[in-house]
């Protein structure tokens, strides 16, 4: 299973990343972690399949997204897990006016691609699968 979660960087200009993802075992429990000021996850971590757009979004929206994020529900079952809730976090945000319908659906087919692809060790943050 590949892991996924949100990152918003708030300032373009700044290299900086707020994480939000929920981490745990699916079918035994689960919890939403929030990382603030991270460094970019495209250096930081040699295991990085894929870091793909979503969207932009005003900046002084920024901060509505812990809120919307904190709001959905995490469930407890082997058939659910973080895309589950990375997939629900982005209807959230299209409910808010965050993002559109469209690049919650384009956010989607990215995650099903990075899900997919071949597993390697030879390639860490692929820049392969962005569009």
């Amino acid at each position: 299973m590949r892991h996924s979660g949100l990152m918003v960087q708030a300032d373009a200009a700044i290299d900086s990343f707020n994480v939000h993802h929920i981490i745990g075992t699916p079918g035994v429990g689960m919890t939403y972690e929030f990382k603030e000021g991270l460094g970019n996850p495209r250096h930081d971590t040699g295991s990085l399949l894929s870091m793909d757009l979503v969207a932009w979004m005003p900046r002084s929206r920024v901060r509505d997204v812990k809120a919307l994020v904190d709001q959905v529900e995490i469930i407890i079952s082997r058939e659910w897990n973080c895309q589950n809730w990375v997939r629900a976090a982005l209807r959230q945000f299209v409910a808010a006016g965050l993002i559109t319908a469209q690049q919650s659906e384009a956010a989607v087919a990215k995650q099903q691609r990075a899900i997919n692809a071949p597993y390697t060790t030879n390639t860490p943050n692929s820049a392969v699968l962005e569009a």
